[in-house]
């Protein structure tokens, strides 16, 4: 009677075990550009690619105008706060944005990855005579607000397809725990009187499954990397300028948005993509020079589009934004071609080269690197 009870109480152990998670590292995260280089143009471009990012990302970046040492002088910050929050790792289906009882997509879900960051600048945005840097400081935030996939196939949704590796990997680890008799031997030695023993057990029976893991990771992995048919992007950044050692002022306040389009060139798991998007962005700049060569604040109305192509760890793209500011007659334009290199998994080198909006510097020649930080966890039910 004693061994039965035992083996019971194994087996709902087990169970319980079993539907506990299993933590897995995800490695095809974000490294997305800051906001708050963008509101300075210190990063030229606009256009945001979609993607789960990292829980810490740094940034630098260097233009070839700026004078003095070779060594960077701006810098960023950006946190994911819900990584912080859940630093254990979230459930697989809460990361990705699955309903798991209907199977699909929430397409919203994208919110929660809301990424906040800081910049540290030098650079000379007051069009004046003086050629002399100030010391800029920004705060941006940036958020994918709406989110659509495209099938799988003509029948399977990207959300039933992932729903569908998953319950596999669960029978796969069922079945092994169930055909390993050696295993529940060993667990009906244990009482489970004390947390000593439940510490044990789980960590024999978190070891099943660890070939099938693999492969749903793998899985889950490439749908973090697939691009959505349709995306929307919100952001918005302000930047304070250090105008000498005692004085401090608001320089640009700005928001932005984005709407673009991933159209897979093949496969899609093979990462490959035609990019466009369409943004507009409204930015107030306390010390833009107006017609009448006065410096004051002008209400900027920035549209424009990006094209280009990304593949697995390669992306080039042009930008152009025209502008149409109410202090100025006529309109400006900005045109840039970016070029983004992933190294690694966590590592982005940039490049940017073109003409700005009329200002200090017309010309744009920047180089900049993306590094993000952290082991950021899902857990497979």
């Amino acid at each position: 009677m004693r061994k039965i009870l035992t083996l019971l109480i194994v087996l709902t152990f087990s169970g319980m075990a079993l539907a506990q998670s299993t933590s897995q590292t995800l490695n095809k995260l974000a490294v997305p550009q800051s906001p708050a280089f963008s509101i300075t143009d210190i990063t030229p471009g606009l256009a945001q690619v979609p993607g789960t990012p990292k829980a810490f990302a740094l940034g630098v970046a260097q233009s070839v105008q700026q004078s003095g040492s070779l060594f960077p002088n701006n810098f960023s910050a950006q946190f994911a706060p819900v990584w912080w929050i859940a630093p254990n790792g979230l459930n697989v289906y809460d990361f990705l944005g699955i309903n798991k009882n209907t199977h699909k997509d929430n397409p919203w879900g994208g919110i929660k990855y809301t990424m906040l960051s800081v910049a540290f600048i030098n650079k000379d945005l007051i069009p004046d005579n003086a050629t002399t840097t100030q010391k800029v400081y920004a705060l941006g935030l940036h958020t994918n607000l709406f989110r659509i996939y495209r099938k799988h196939s003509r029948d399977t949704t990207r959300a039933q397809y992932l729903v569908k590796r998953l319950k596999d990997w669960h029978d796969a680890v069922q079945t092994e725990f169930d055909n390993d008799a050696l295993l529940i031997a060993q667990l009906s030695r244990y009482q489970f009187k004390h947390p000593e023993d439940t510490a044990a057990a789980s960590k024999m029976i978190s070891k099943l499954g660890e070939s099938r893991s693999t492969d749903i990771m793998k899985q889950i992995n490439d749908a973090i990397a697939e691009k959505p048919l349709f995306n929307w992007d919100i952001a918005g950044a302000v930047a304070v300028y250090g105008v000498d050692d005692e004085t401090v002022k608001t320089g640009r306040t700005a928001v932005w948005t984005q709407l673009s389009t991933y159209i897979p060139l093949g496969n899609i798991s093979n990462g490959n993509y035609f990019t466009l998007s369409a943004m507009g962005r409204y930015l107030a700049d306390n010390f833009e020079k107006n017609d009448k060569g006065v410096i004051g604040l002008v209400n900027n109305k920035d549209i424009g589009a990006n094209a280009g192509f990304e593949f697995n760890r390669l992306s080039i793209s042009v930008e152009s934004l025209y502008r149409f500011a109410s202090q100025l007659g006529g309109t400006e334009n900005r045109t840039v071609g970016v070029l983004n290199v992933r190294v690694s998994d966590n590592l982005i080198v940039s490049g940017s080269f073109g003409k700005d909006f009329a200002g200090p510097n017309k010309l744009i020649s920047v180089f900049g690197i993306n590094l993000g930080l952290g082991k950021e966890k899902v857990t497979l039910p």
